[in-house]
């Protein structure tokens, strides 16, 4: 994965932080990219801190969650998008293993946009 030195610069001066990722959905478990249109291990965080929520936007319903999961610094999150029982579950990933945040019932067959809301320490 390249390195947005862009993204890591202002993620190393603001506390509160949005990131973007979207992917085009059929019927298979994905990955969604994230700036730079990345996909793989995630964005690498600078500082330690916490997520405040998660929005998926599937061309016809906003789904949310707000479970709060702490990462550490150096840790490389990313959204993983689990096909099953005719829709998708999008989940956060830390280092490539899943987290509580995830939000369910998102629709197949459509182009995913999600946002994810975190805080730096």
């Amino acid at each position: 994965m390249n390195v947005n030195n862009t993204l890591n610069q202002i993620m190393a001066r603001r506390t509160e932080l949005l990131l973007n990722f979207s992917a085009t959905v059929t019927t298979s478990s994905t990955e969604l990219k994230c700036g730079g249109g990345e996909t793989g291990q995630g964005v690498p965080l600078p500082k330690a801190g916490r997520t405040l929520g998660l929005q998926v936007w599937d061309g016809t319903a906003l789904k949310t969650a707000s479970t709060e999961v702490e990462f550490s610094a150096g840790d490389r999150v990313n959204l993983y998008a689990q096909y099953g029982a005719g829709d998708f579950t999008v989940t956060l990933r830390i280092n490539g293993v899943g987290s509580t945040l995830s939000v369910a019932g998102v629709a197949p067959n459509a182009t995913l946009t999600a946002s994810l809301y975190i805080v730096l320490e």
